[in-house]
This record gives structure tokens, C-alpha cells and sequence, in this order.
């Protein structure tokens, strides 16, 4: 093998690893006017040791000694192979609202309630799928497309097959989704509380695959299509008692990604308007 052939499959490999995904998602977060922060430490309590996710990005907008920060917490998986969401669509009694993991300083807790941010997202005008419970996940899976040699006699000389992964999902999509997790838990837990006293900071945690993703529906065998992004909650299994009972983590293809932002940045948008003037009517009263 020559010495050009080796270097282009050691170029492969190295960019195979999710290296080139980072960079893309970061380059899409850049063009948005995102502000980012690559390669953040966090302690993992789950594994109980120090971690690093992706990318930290972040917008604010101030107000009369107040700010809202919108947060995105980041971590981009390059997925070789398939993976597959298994869903149902929840029942009327389940639907909820999807909120994001909010952190409130302490002057601002004085002066805006939870009620009042559970009141804009009630309200909220677009993107209304992107912050509510619709379809519940119920699992996943990976899959790898295996390809057999066949006899030439058989008049077909490969046969596809797909081979479940489960030692990937659970590196891979179980790992994605307890990091953002996780490093979101401990963004919130680190704030300074005078620093922060009069900021509120909404996170919202987010894992991006490369490609491949495919919805299975539960209730309905024959659908099986693909679908970029998902939205998953999970119950928590945190010791602390001030952990929140449930946890949204938004999943999307990196081709999605910039829809997804611009959801986002509506949300901002519209709830820094929202929180700035529920701040002035309540400080002329």
C-alpha cells in the first residue's frame, strides 16, 4: 500500500471520529451569531468524574441591570450508523410542556415567578411542536447495514442486512443524552448567586447527530421513516431533591440544526420581551 493511500485513510479515520461534525456545528452556530465555547468540564455525578462536552453557545439580551441568556448545551455525535427512535404519540392526558432547564438569580425570583415564564410558553405563537409533548420516545437502537458476499449463482452477489448495535447505543446515544444532561445540571449548579442575582438563564440541551435518523412508530408497524430531529424526556435518577422531575433534551440531524435555531432564537426573542416587560409593570406597582 503506498504511502498517499495510507495518508488518505488515516484523513478518513481522523474525520470519521466527529471531529469534522463539531467543526460544522460550530461554523453553523458562528454564522447564527451565536456566542461559543468549545470543550467544557463538567462532574459527571452519574460516573462520579470530571467530563467534557462539546460546545456552550449562548445569546443575551439586558435590561435595567437584567439579563436573559439563552444556552445551548452541545453534543455532537458522528453516527456511522442508523439510529432509530422508537415513538408513540402521547395521549391527551400526557402532553405537557416542553420548558427549558431554567436557572433565576435570586433578585429575580423576588420580582418573576416560575407562573409567569409557564404563562409564555403556554402562549407561544410559533413553534409551538418544538415546546410541547406530543410524541413520547420510548427507546432506541442503532443499526448497522451489514453486507454479505452471496454465491454468484444465486444471480445476486451481495445481501444487505441490518445488525442491531447495542453496545453503540448505549456509547453513543445513551452517552450523548446523559452528557447534555449532566453538563447542564452542573452549568446551573456552578453560577455564582451575587454574579447572577439578577440574571435568568434558560439552557436547553441539545444532542447532534450526523445523519440517519428514523422514527418507528409503536403504535403503527408499518411507519418507519426518516425524521431530523426528536424531542426526548427523561425522569430523573439524581439523588439531589431539587433535581426536576423531568428533562427535555432536544435531538437533531446537523442538516436540521439551523431550523432548530431559529426556533430558538424566536423563543428568545419573544420571552426577553415578555420577562423585561413583566419586569416594568411590576416595579411601577
Amino acid at each position: 500500500m503506498s504511502k498517499k493511500v495510507v495518508e488518505k485513510e488515516f484523513k478518513d479515520a481522523v474525520f470519521k471520529q466527529g471531529f469534522s461534525l463539531e467543526q460544522n456545528v460550530f461554523r453553523i452556530l458562528e454564522k447564527d451569531g451565536w456566542r461559543i465555547h468549545p470543550n467544557r468540564n463538567f462532574f459527571d455525578s452519574a460516573s462520579n468524574i470530571t467530563r467534557e462536552f462539546d460546545l456552550l453557545a449562548y445569546r443575551s439580551r439586558t435590561q435595567a441591570h437584567t439579563t436573559v441568556f439563552t444556552v445551548l448545551i452541545i453534543e455532537c455525535k458522528f453516527n456511522p450508523h442508523r439510529i432509530v427512535f422508537y415513538t408513540r404519540q402521547a395521549k391527551q392526558s400526557d402532553e405537557a410542556l416542553c420548558l427549558p432547564q431554567f436557572y433565576t438569580g435570586d433578585f429575580i425570583q423576588n420580582i418573576f415567578s416560575s407562573e409567569k415564564a409557564r404563562e409564555f410558553w403556554l402562549n407561544i405563537k410559533r413553534y409551538k411542536t418544538l415546546f410541547s409533548n406530543t410524541e413520547q420516545v420510548f427507546g432506541y437502537q442503532m443499526f448497522e447495514e451489514v453486507v454479505q458476499k452471496q454465491n454468484k449463482d444465486s444471480g445476486n452477489s451481495k445481501k444487505v442486512t441490518f445488525k442491531a448495535r447495542q453496545e453503540l447505543t448505549e456509547k453513543m446515544v445513551f452517552g450523548a443524552l446523559n452528557t447534555t444532561m449532566q453538563a447542564t445540571l452542573y452549568e446551573q449548579k456552578i453560577r455564582d448567586k451575587v454574579k447572577n442575582a439578577g440574571n435568568l438563564i434558560m439552557f436547553f440541551p441539545i444532542v447532534v447527530f450526523s445523519d440517519n435518523l428514523y422514527k418507528a412508530s409503536l403504535e403503527d408497524r408499518k411507519i418507519l421513516k426518516r425524521q431530523e430531529t426528536f424531542l426526548y424526556r427523561s425522569g430523573m435518577t439524581f439523588s439531589d431533591s431539587a433535581s426536576p422531575d423531568e428533562f427535555n433534551i432536544y435531538i437533531s440531524s446537523v442538516a436540521y440544526l439551523s431550523t432548530l435555531l431559529k426556533a430558538l432564537n424566536y423563543s428568545h426573542k419573544k420571552f426577553s420581551a415578555f420577562f423585561f416587560k413583566n419586569i416594568k409593570e411590576r416595579k411601577r406597582k
